[in-house]
């Protein structure tokens, strides 16, 4: 996969198809920090961000800035990661890409509270969930929850930390669910498998008249003896 993607930039670059070129070395950053190859994701995420400020596309401009702000979390860079997480922002903010500015806030408020800035992680987390459930994103408001409660436990109030968690594990519970219980199908099918199986035990009417037919044809014959 690695080695086609690098291909296809090749191909696109030499086509001078810049914001294909952009947008296949941003796919292959983020598998590449999904694996764990950071330092090599950060370098193909960098190459990306390049290409997409040509191409004034700013939607992947953000994206881009977002995930290099992840990559340096990942790696402790937590000051690299908080200007790549504002000036993703501030893009989201300029395009009105809520669901991105929700996004960012969010990694804002992780990385804050990485670096010990309590309140202002609070205060970034507060605007994430204000804008998801705004946008009805009901995993966005999960993570938030579960990000407050990580920082009210480190400011030691435990009331408050177990008060966001408990929303958090309700909110991820109800996403769950999103079609029949698997149990019931379960269940379904071996009332199935039961009754073949009680239907295979029977023996049919046409094996009962058999043995019957040759009981009597038996009893013939030792009488004709």
């Amino acid at each position: 996969g690695g080695a086609e993607a690098v291909g296809a930039i090749e191909t696109f670059m030499r086509a001078k198809d810049y914001a294909s070129a952009a947008l296949t070395q941003f796919t292959l950053g983020r598998l590449l920090l999904d694996c764990g190859e950071v330092r090599q994701a950060v370098e193909v995420l960098e190459s990306s961000l390049l290409l997409r400020r040509q191409s004034r596309d700013k939607l992947g401009l953000a994206e881009t800035l977002s995930a290099l702000g992840k990559a340096f979390a990942h790696i402790g860079y937590q000051l690299h990661a908080m200007d790549y997480f504002q000036q993703a922002l501030a893009l989201c903010q300029e395009i009105g890409d809520r669901e991105g500015e929700a996004l960012c806030q969010r990694q804002l408020g992780k990385v804050h509270h990485l670096h010990g800035d309590h309140n202002e992680a609070l205060a970034a987390l507060d605007t994430s969930l204000a804008l998801a459930l705004r946008l009805d994103c009901v995993e966005g408001q999960a993570e938030c929850h579960d990000a407050i409660a990580d920082v009210h436990l480190d400011l030691g109030d435990s009331r408050l930390a177990l008060v966001h968690l408990e929303e958090a594990v309700s909110l991820f519970s109800s996403l769950a669910p999103s079609h029949p219980k698997p149990e019931d199908e379960d269940e379904d099918e071996d009332a199935e498998e039961e009754e073949g199986e009680k239907a295979a035990e029977r023996p049919g009417r046409g094996e009962e008249e058999g043995k019957e037919g040759g009981g009597a044809g038996a009893g013939g014959a030792g009488a004709g003896g």
